[in-house]
């Protein structure tokens, strides 16, 4: 069910509901009105012929009545005048039924020759004064109200749900300019979406759907400079690979030690290349790693420097509880990236320096930050800027230009991060934070 029609019968429901429970409300309160003000007429109708009686002597009552009686059409309100004796003495009207075959006094009702009959009998001067109404009177006047009441109520009820529907279009019409501005986009268009006197509820939707489409572009921008950058940098190491294999088929045996070592050696660069691009293509998608053990500090070091030369050149300081601490990164992820710092450093320093490795661990904030140091070749901001952009390289190294790259994409994957800045030296400080097990 659509949104409009979804409101419309909501809201529809509520308003006819509300209004017929106030109009049943308003009708019973309004019957229970009429029904008192017209027992109030035959009270102070009573009340009224009452005082004229008191005027007379009582002996006057005493006289026989042969005055035919007036009155043959209904007035509405009848009375009559009995003696204690139950005898009639004076009627408003002819062939009235006899009330007061029992004597009551205040409101009674009966039933009389299929009729019923609202009387109010009143005692004076030895004399019981009633006056009556017939309830089909009462009952007919109460319809005439109710139909009266009724037609505004109708009117009032359909001027509401036709007003409440086009309110309700009104107010949707922004999300129809949405649905309609993004059915007549073009599949490749990332422009951002303009609706017009959007509401202030549906801003927040159409900025983060801005956004999105923004990161989607930023996405599309990166992977097609990723695909143009991968197939540059392949084609450089596989170039090499086919001028050394075939300069090898044109010389002597010496000669071709040489070139197929050299063979081998842009081979070599090749795999690690490929081997970086499934890596970080696997960290920055969707892939869902395996519910590898917790790593501690103690034990991450060691795995990050199982397969690096010159490791003795690596110098760390860990707090005292090392071992005890637990990365909540895969250990997979976490020892390629601190394995990727370390050998970015020792590439990158001269081979009598040393590399620097400082852990510190903040329990209240539940990261450790891994802090590597190199006093390698001097770095300009400009170029520090550059350094985690992917193939990005310094005129003077011989990598890949993946591995920070990488660092920075795993750090983001798992809530963590990289910081980069200038030693005192003109070396690379790499400050890798990751979250660590509760």
């Amino acid at each position: 069910m659509a949104l409009q029609q979804r409101l419309l019968l909501i809201l529809g429901t509520s308003f006819t509901l509300l209004w017929l429970l106030v109009a049943a409300w308003l009708l019973r309160d309004l019957n229970q009105e009429l029904a008192r003000t017209l027992d109030q007429r035959l009270a102070a109708s009573a009340r009224m012929v009452s005082g004229l009686v008191a005027q007379y002597p009582a002996d006057t009552w005493q006289k026989e009545l042969t005055r035919s009686n007036p009155f043959t059409k209904d007035l509405g309100v009848v009375c009559q005048i009995r003696s204690e004796d139950s005898d009639l003495i004076l009627q408003t009207h002819r062939q009235l039924p006899p009330w007061l075959s029992e004597q009551e006094e205040g409101f009674s009702e009966h039933l009389i020759e299929g009729e019923r009959w609202r009387v109010y009998t009143q005692r004076t001067n030895g004399l019981y004064i009633s006056t009556a109404d017939r309830l089909a009177d009462r009952h007919l006047l109460s319809k005439g109200i109710f139909l009266a009441s009724i037609v505004p109520f109708l009117v009032a009820l359909f001027g509401s749900l036709i007003a409440l529907w086009l309110g309700v279009r009104r107010v949707l019409r922004p999300l129809v300019e949405l649905r309609h501005a993004l059915s007549q986009r073009r599949p490749d268009s990332l422009a951002p979406v303009q609706i017009r006197n959007a509401p202030a509820e549906l801003k927040p939707v159409i900025e983060n759907l801005n956004l999105l489409l923004e990161r989607v572009e930023e996405t599309i921008a990166r992977e097609q400079r990723f695909t143009s950058d991968a197939a540059h940098e392949l084609r450089t190491p596989l170039t090499a690979i086919k001028t050394h294999l075939q300069l090898a088929n044109r010389t002597n045996d010496n000669a071709n030690k040489v070139f197929l070592d050299d063979a081998e050696a842009a081979a070599v660069r090749l795999q690690r290349i490929l081997e970086q691009l499934l890596t970080l293509a696997r960290v920055e998608s969707s892939y869902q790693w395996g519910q590898e053990e917790a790593i501690s500090i103690e034990q991450l070091l060691i795995l990050a420097q199982a397969d690096l030369a010159d490791t003795e050149r690596i110098v760390t300081a860990v707090p005292s509880n090392a071992a005890l601490v637990q990365i909540a990164v895969p250990a997979e992820l976490a020892a390629l990236a601190l394995k990727n710092l370390l050998d970015n450093a020792l590439r990158h320093s001269n081979t009598t320096t040393e590399v620097s490795v400082n852990v510190t661990v903040n329990h209240g904030k539940g990261t450790a930050t891994f802090v590597v140091k190199d006093q390698g070749q001097e770095l300009t901001p400009e170029k520090l800027s550059h350094i985690t952009q992917r193939f990005w390289r310094n005129s003077q190294a011989n990598g890949s230009g993946l591995g920070l790259a990488i660092v920075d994409a795993i750090a983001q994957r798992f809530g963590g991060s990289l910081t980069l800045s200038l030693s005192e030296s003109g070396g690379l400080v790499a400050a890798l934070e990751l979250a660590t097990m509760p």
